[in-house]
């Protein structure tokens, strides 16, 4: 088995070169929810997520986790939040990158109305 990491643009990259790739079956690729969401984030896509790429089977059942320091003024979400309103703008976080599903999380935990949420762009 070779492994070729093809990282970026929350999983665009790597989904793209599985479905421009021979259809002999010895190019499988590993995506994560990105791949879902990620035709609702985009205007144009270099493939078909439904028609060019299909499911194998299901690896993991992740979470997302908030982590923060130890000394951080908050123990909870509720108190994130409270925190987040009370201090706007002094909140950082990361993420494996903008194409991924944890920026939609945070963005949905932010001060603002969770309806932002659902536009995202």
């Amino acid at each position: 088995m070779l492994i070729d990491y093809k990282p970026g643009a929350g999983t665009v990259i790597g989904a793209d070169f599985v479905a421009k790739s021979a259809p002999d079956g010895q190019t499988i690729g590993m995506v994560n929810s990105s791949l879902a969401v990620n035709p609702t984030l985009r205007k144009t896509m270099p493939y078909d997520t439904q028609k060019d790429l299909s499911g194998v089977t299901q690896l993991f059942d992740m979470q997302l986790a908030i982590v923060a320091r130890t000394d951080a003024p908050f123990n909870n979400l509720q108190e994130l939040i409270a925190y987040a309103k009370k201090n706007p703008g002094k909140l950082n976080y990361g993420t494996p990158g903008a194409g991924s599903t944890t920026p939609r999380a945070a963005n949905c935990c932010s001060a603002k109305p969770a309806s932002r949420c659902s536009t995202w762009a």
